[in-house]
């Protein structure tokens, strides 16, 4: 698989320095101060130039088993089984994905909020039932981070019963000791629960919860959705292959 580079620029009042980062490590970037569009010279990260000029930037690890995974919009394609209940039951056929543009989708969608919701709960108590599918390349890769030790999985769902249970059902080669699935109820716990298990580096497709664990010191990769495409400082993943690229596997 790809690898990351050797070295990366960060920025200086003198121009750009050129710093080692072994394999497997990833470093955090900013917006410049005219705020151009990212550019992105090693596969799965996105690098900007930095407004940031006087910060000193700690590189953290992005290796298995360190790492943390959200589960809805990350693991699991969530979106896509609410978009075909909505078209298929409610008559909504003019969703599409591209038009979640916000995380909550009240204030994106011209749907009932009645609606959202009964879907939403639908999806949550029973993801087989709705034929929730897992996001391409999920299951290769944990597959491959499982081997390195326990997969660890934090979501913001008030229970997490029926997504371990799909966890394991997707993923049946995992020990039961090593797959470990913690629902906090809010997003806001995650940070403290991540920090509780030592994991420093978490994959999320919340902007709200990569800015709260960010601001915990820990590293946080953007999984990339609709939802979440403002600027960001974050590292951004487009795909589980750029998650697998990020670990120098």
């Amino acid at each position: 698989s790809r690898r990351m580079a050797d070295s990366i620029l960060q920025p200086n009042r003198e121009g750009w320095t050129m710093h080692s980062l072994t394999q497997g490590q990833a470093m955090l970037s900013f917006w410049d101060a005219n705020k151009k569009l990212p550019w992105c010279p090693h596969p799965g990260v996105w690098q900007v130039p930095g407004m940031y000029d006087d910060m000193t930037i700690k590189p953290l690890s992005f290796s298995p088993p360190g790492i943390g995974f959200d589960i809805d919009g990350v693991v699991a394609d969530t979106m896509a089984a609410f978009l075909r209940i909505a078209r298929e039951e409610y008559g909504h056929g003019h969703l599409e994905k591209e038009r979640i543009t916000s995380y909550w989708l009240e204030e994106c969608l011209d749907i009932p909020p009645e609606t959202v919701g009964a879907i939403i709960q639908r999806i949550l108590d029973d993801p087989f039932g709705v034929g929730l599918e897992p996001i391409n390349g999920a299951r290769d890769v944990l597959l491959r981070f499982a081997a390195k030790g326990p997969l660890t999985f934090v979501t913001a769902r008030p229970s997490g019963e029926s997504i371990e249970e799909w966890l394991r059902d997707l993923l049946p080669e995992v020990p039961q000791e090593d797959l470990r699935v913690i629902a906090t109820g809010r997003h806001a716990a995650k940070k403290y629960v991540l920090r509780e298990l030592g994991i420093d580096a978490f994959v999320e497709d919340n902007l709200e919860t990569c800015e709260d664990l960010h601001a915990a010191g820990m590293l946080a990769a953007v999984f990339d959705q609709p939802w979440n495409r403002a600027r960001t400082p974050w590292i951004r993943v487009g795909s589980w292959e750029e998650i697998l690229a990020l670990t120098g596997e």
